[in-house]
């Protein structure tokens, strides 16, 4: 009889656990500030490995759990953070990121000019 009561105790608390933190699939698109889609940016859960990049007309499609934020992404852009909230559906306008200065060349930059 004890061994059916820990069994059934350790079941409800693993399902207790599984509603705490529920996944939902989340929809969205991303814009530059003209409100362009920006093909192949990428999208990323904030301290994780976890993501996906946009398809041609800049939508995209994520499983994450409410409360993480994601980082969205694109050459020449700034990145832009995102809170997940109740939404299922998210709109993501990027800005152009500034002009890179002469006074910090890039590492490639750098060495470039060591060969001339």
């Amino acid at each position: 009889m004890k061994k059916h009561y820990l069994f059934f105790s350790l079941f409800i608390l693993l399902g207790a656990a599984t509603c705490w933190a529920q996944q939902k699939i989340i929809t969205g698109i991303v814009n530059d500030e003209n409100g362009l889609p920006l093909p192949g940016a990428t999208i990323l859960i904030q301290n994780t490995t976890d993501g996906t990049t946009t398809d041609f007309d800049g939508n995209f499609s994520l499983q994450v759990e409410e409360g993480s934020v994601l980082v969205i992404s694109y050459v020449g852009y700034q990145n832009q953070t995102v809170t997940i909230g109740p939404s299922d559906t998210y709109t993501v306008g990027l800005q152009l990121g500034s002009q890179l200065s002469e006074e910090n060349p890039s590492e490639g930059e750098k060495n470039l000019s060591i060969c001339q």
